[in-house]
């Protein structure tokens, strides 16, 4: 372990002097095919956020594909990992660790937190009894708390979504976003045929890696959209959600981080859980009436989609959910967090 001399710290952990007058933070995350962007997502703005507040900051991790795309756009300087480090980070190179992981070990993050201040996010690991949690979904009532910064307020999310939609009375393109795992991309043919189907005079936008072609009824079904009219488009990749929001009247997406940003950028939508890990969003969505959800997970089904498209498809339900989203999620949670651990840390 690489120890710091000890003094009070409100984090758990112990820190010792600073060497030089910027203060510096780590991002401990990784991302690409194995790990999807969502850990890198979320990262950046609150990196964006520190750094306007003076501090240097840099990513340790791994990144391919559209991970390694939103580390390089951002101009952020990279690194390999440590290997001989707790997570991968020096706790000597720095003064503030965001560890950002599912496969990172618990015992390694309270190694690291007991040299230096150590941040964690929402659901990643963690370690319990030291270091800070920002923890931004919809079932996290605020808490008065030193180390816990709870709640959408704190959403890490770039402030650029802030009211970046054009919600209306007409859908006239509409978004199909299910993420990079293999089970979400299997299930985007039939998503896209479907929403086709339910907006007759809507061009839909497939977002993602591009599979080459559909299989089975998927393929037919948009063969026969795309061969009609044309209506049914994928964007480039990678490409961030940022390029079209303006553009966009409705979205169906895989729930996750994605969900909070079209909330922010109030473009109504149609949540869909497809993997367990993004049922915590469907029920807050559900829970706060921001979407039109469906949990594939439990219960629901594909043949529920029909039925999900035709409720969101009245211009008022569409509206109400554009006012709501975009008053839970302002856009300036990643600055709220970044201003609230460098006053903790003082």
């Amino acid at each position: 372990m690489h120890a710091r001399p000890p003094s009070a710290n409100p984090t758990g952990g112990s820190s010792g002097a600073r060497a030089c007058a910027r203060r510096r933070a780590v991002f401990r995350c990784d991302g690409g095919e194995r790990f999807g962007a969502g850990h890198v997502a979320r990262c950046l703005p609150l990196a964006a956020a520190l750094t306007r507040l003076g501090w240097q900051t840099s990513f340790a991790g791994a990144y391919d594909g559209l991970a390694e795309w939103l580390v390089e756009r951002s101009g952020a300087m990279t690194a390999a990992p440590d290997p001989i480090a707790p997570c991968g980070v020096d706790p000597d190179g720095c003064e503030l660790a965001i560890v950002d992981s599912y496969t990172i070990a618990t015992a390694a993050i309270c190694e690291l937190a007991e040299t230096l201040p150590v941040l964690t996010l929402a659901e990643a690991s963690r370690c319990s009894h030291l270091g800070i949690l920002l923890d931004y979904h919809l079932d996290r009532e605020t808490a008065c708390e030193p180390r816990l910064l709870a709640g959408p307020a704190y959403a890490p999310l770039d402030p650029a979504f802030a009211a970046a939609g054009r919600p209306g009375t007409d859908v006239h393109k509409l978004l199909v976003t299910v993420g990079g795992s293999g089970a979400a991309a299997a299930l985007q043919g039939e998503i896209a045929a479907r929403a086709a189907a339910a907006f007759p005079n809507a061009e839909v936008l497939l977002a993602g890696p591009g599979t080459g072609s559909f299989t089975g009824a998927c393929e037919c079904k948009l063969e026969t959209f795309t061969a009609s009219n044309g209506r049914i488009h994928r964007l480039p990749h990678p490409s961030s959600l940022l390029e079209v929001a303006s553009e966009i009247d409705l979205a169906v997406t895989a729930a996750g981080l994605t969900s909070y940003e079209l909330a922010c950028a109030g473009v109504p939508q149609l949540a869909i859980a497809v993997a367990d890990n993004q049922r915590r969003v469907v029920d807050g969505l559900r829970r706060r009436d921001l979407a039109v959800c469906l949990d594939l997970t439990r219960g629901d089904s594909l043949s529920d989609l029909p039925s999900a498209l035709r409720r969101i498809s009245e211009p008022a339900l569409r509206r109400d959910l554009s006012e709501r989203g975009m008053r839970v999620f302002d856009g300036r949670g990643a600055e709220r967090a970044a201003t609230a651990l460098t006053e903790l840390l003082g």
